[in-house]
């Protein structure tokens, strides 16, 4: 059950880093698409400070590119 929880949690956890990517181009004028949102999710990884957040940010672009799990 625990596993679960886990996954649960990750998945929210990459959903909100792709919101906030989309929020981010919102707020620039920028198109919201997919493209846009992985150059977002592409900066912000890159500036993440720990290798946890820069996989978060690595998940984050390839559930925009193949679909969320």
């Amino acid at each position: 059950m625990e596993v679960q929880s886990s996954h649960h949690s990750h998945r929210q956890q990459v959903c909100e880093v792709i919101g906030r990517a989309v929020f981010e181009l919102i707020r620039c004028g920028q198109a919201v698409e997919p493209r846009n949102i992985i150059l977002i999710l592409q900066l912000q990884g890159a500036q993440a400070s720990s290798d946890q957040q820069k996989h978060l940010y690595l998940l984050a672009r390839h559930s925009v590119t193949e679909g969320l799990p």
